[in-house]
């Protein structure tokens, strides 16, 4: 006779693993992502998105029942429908797994990539159009230490001499866009834990905390 103590202790070690694994990894991608031009940091993150949408639209359709990949896998090919990030973001919010705010913020920054992809200039975060775009960024909203935050980082910078007080200013703009970036992962990573997982959706809140605890969001 089966004890369903040992299952449920199974479940939680994989769900345990799992996050442990995907901290790991994540950790050395937004760590490498605080190294980057601003250019790259834009770029880095929307591939970073794209790739975390798959993954969590590959989690949703295998769900109900295990599917071969010769079905699922011409889905997100080159000619597929799930191509491109534009494509996922919007399905993944057609069928409620993105909560409306991230939705908006994925949105946002993929007009940044867009941006950015169709000039060779230079675009400084400090000015239009990119400022106007990271000013619309909701991370902000759902994480009661995100102004906390901001503060630290300007602090850090702040000095009495003009010129400091200047890049205090200028690196405003991408001090928020950094902090939305990684809540974003955490809160994705999160999303896909539970839809790879099957584990509760009462868990999206700890497992997101446990994700992003490096990186000061929670």
């Amino acid at each position: 006779m089966n004890d369903p103590t040992i299952d449920e202790a199974a479940r939680a070690a994989h769900l345990e693993k799992l996050v442990a694994e995907r901290r790991r990894r994540n950790d050395q991608v937004f760590d490498a992502m605080a190294h980057e031009s601003d250019r790259g940091l834009i770029l880095v993150a929307a591939a970073y998105f794209d790739g975390a949408m798959e993954e969590l639209l590959r989690a949703t359709i295998n769900k109900a029942e295990m599917k071969s990949r010769g079905l699922v896998d011409p889905l997100f090919d080159a000619f597929g429908p799930l191509s491109s990030y534009a494509g996922k973001v919007r399905i993944a919010r057609a069928f409620d797994l993105l909560p409306e705010w991230l939705y908006g913020d994925l949105e946002l920054i993929r007009k940044m990539r867009n941006l950015l992809a169709h000039t060779s200039e230079a675009l400084s975060l400090g000015r239009e159009p990119m400022l106007g775009l990271i000013d619309q960024l909701r991370s902000f909203e759902f994480t009661p230490s995100g102004e906390k935050y901001l503060q630290a980082r300007e602090q850090a910078i702040r000095d009495t001499r003009a010129e400091r007080a200047e890049r205090a200013a200028a690196e405003k703009p991408r001090i928020r866009l950094e902090f939305c970036i990684t809540h974003m992962g955490a809160v994705m990573d999160s999303m896909i834990v539970v839809q790879a997982t099957g584990a509760p959706t009462e868990l999206l809140v700890k497992i997101g905390k446990d994700l992003g605890r490096k990186r000061d969001w929670a």
